[in-house]
């Protein structure tokens, strides 16, 4: 499905599949009327109708495309009522031409659900009622309403049935909705990453970052803070000592999102947009030295925005590689639970249970912490 190069194949986007639907419901249903015309020998003398059907219903797959009339609560409604007046007044009544009646109560139900099948159904009746009594010589050959009474009965029940299909498909995409949208995502990241070099290595962009800031403000140390969860900032990288205040200055530049110039410190919120995921601190060599902070931090915003994406990348391998540790604990659990559950033999073997301890490893200066 994917390769080096990108996507061979691309799945059907929902709304060009349900559209294809529609007008495969269409096609099917001139083609039948098509072959009654010619099984009774009447195409000729229905022609003009035909075509009148066939024009209308290519206008009507045609606005089915246009964006400002998708969403449209008039389109069913008014389809039943053009169709079952063109079979009525142009055709004639002719009983091979009914089947079209119930189509657009079909396509309604397809598109919109019950509700709007219902409505183009008591449309379709309606007008095709209004016809039949206005014009009752122009369909004396249809004979008596029976035919047209059963089509339409037929198609209420085929537009109940199409909604209901169209509620199961809608709540199916709904449910994939999350799964589909953070697909999207992760395969843009996955297109950057291998087809325009994008570079989302968390060590390397946050000692780029620190440099370039220090070079910029003249500052001979730096500490980069990052927001957990819970909006505190935690040290993700540093490069000289750190100062007994930086935490504090972080948490108020991150709180704030403005960037702060304090003797000698500078504090530079650190933004995607209009989030901010952290903080920046520096501490200027020349104390009597002024810097602008707003300038800096507009200078550093490419820099901070390829962090981010850098962690957001990694706090989805790092998720992947927890899920993943966690199935194989379980495996390797239920495998020793096996074999090593106490027994009337021997009664005290889960006093030997495996146990796996592991303490963290200390932060060394200019190293880089992952985002959890």
């Amino acid at each position: 499905m994917s390769g080096s190069g990108g996507r061979v194949a691309r799945a059907t986007a929902p709304e060009t599949e349900a559209r294809r639907l529609r007008v495969l419901v269409r096609v099917c249903a001139l083609a039948l009327v098509v072959g009654q015309l010619l099984t009774e020998g009447v195409l000729l003398s229905s022609l003009d109708a035909l075509v009148t059907l066939v024009a209308l219903a290519v206008t009507v797959s045609v606005l089915d495309r246009s964006p400002r009339t998708l969403g449209s609560s008039w389109h069913g409604p008014l389809d039943g009522a053009v169709t079952s007046v063109v079979v009525l007044l142009v055709g004639h009544g002719a009983e091979p031409l009914l089947v079209v009646v119930g189509v657009p109560v079909v396509l309604a139900g397809l598109r919109r659900g019950s509700l709007s099948a219902v409505l183009t159904w008591a449309c379709a009746v309606t007008a095709g009622a209004a016809a039949y009594l206005a014009v009752p010589t122009g369909v004396a050959g249809a004979g008596e309403p029976g035919p047209l009474v059963l089509w339409t009965v037929v198609g209420l029940g085929a537009g109940l049935l199409a909604a209901g299909r169209t509620r199961t498909r809608r709540a199916v995409l709904d449910s994939r909705a999350p799964h589909a949208a953070a697909h999207q995502l992760v395969e843009q990241l996955h297109g950057l990453v291998h087809e325009r070099g994008l570079d989302v290595d968390v060590d390397v962009l946050a000692r780029e970052l620190q440099v370039t800031a220090r070079d910029l403000v003249g500052a001979d140390r730096s500490s980069l803070w990052v927001l957990d969860d819970q909006g505190t900032p935690r040290l993700l990288s540093s490069c000289g000592r750190l100062g007994e205040s930086d935490e504090a200055q972080a948490r108020l530049a991150a709180g704030s999102a403005r960037a702060r110039s304090v003797d000698s410190l500078v504090s530079l919120p650190l933004s995607a947009g209009e989030v901010v995921f952290g903080a920046l601190v520096l501490e200027r060599a020349d104390r009597a030295a002024r810097t602008d902070a707003d300038d800096v931090r507009e200078q550093l915003g490419s820099l901070a925005l390829r962090l981010d994406t850098a962690l957001l990348a990694g706090s989805i391998r790092s998720g992947a590689t927890h899920a993943e540790r966690q199935r194989l604990a379980r495996e390797m659990h239920d495998g020793l639970a096996q074999r090593t559950w106490p027994s009337a033999t021997s009664p005290r073997s889960w006093w030997t249970w495996p146990t796996r301890l592991s303490s963290p490893a200390p932060l060394a200066s200019c190293a880089t912490r992952s985002r959890t």
